[in-house]
């Protein structure tokens, strides 16, 4: 039997209803998932902070091991295969998952997410256009 990158399993279809929050519903069963670990319901959210950010520096150095980075290396900075490619989209929807769980522990909604994001992509615009 062959393996299934798991990539390749992220890609079933989705029906999403008309006029759905995707980003709430992403958060409101980011939280039902959370609700179901012990840590999550047992810690601060120091701890809880903590141990997604760890989660997410984790899942992101994944995602790179996908890629051909090390500078070192002969086939620095090739264009990986549609199998890496898939693999390193699986891991950036892992680090999505403590993304989306950070924002639950922070108590953050979409509307609140979206409110950050704008602002945020406005001053790193005003940087760029202003030497930084």
């Amino acid at each position: 039997m062959e393996k299934q990158l798991m990539g390749e399993s992220l890609q079933a279809p989705v029906e999403i209803p008309p006029g759905l929050d995707i980003l709430q519903e992403m958060l409101d069963r980011q939280l039902i998932f959370q609700q179901r670990l012990a840590h999550w319901r047992d810690g601060n959210i120091t701890s809880r902070l903590v141990d997604n950010i760890d989660g997410l520096i984790g899942e992101a150095s994944e995602a790179k091991d996908w890629l051909a980075w090390k500078k070192w290396k002969r086939n620095y900075l090739t264009e990986p295969t549609p199998e890496n490619l898939l693999e390193c989209e699986g891991e950036v929807i892992d680090a999505l998952h403590f993304v989306l769980n950070c924002c639950v522990a922070l108590g953050l909604n979409s509307k609140d997410v979206y409110t950050r994001y704008v602002n945020k992509n406005g001053i790193n615009h005003d940087r760029q256009d202003n030497g930084y």
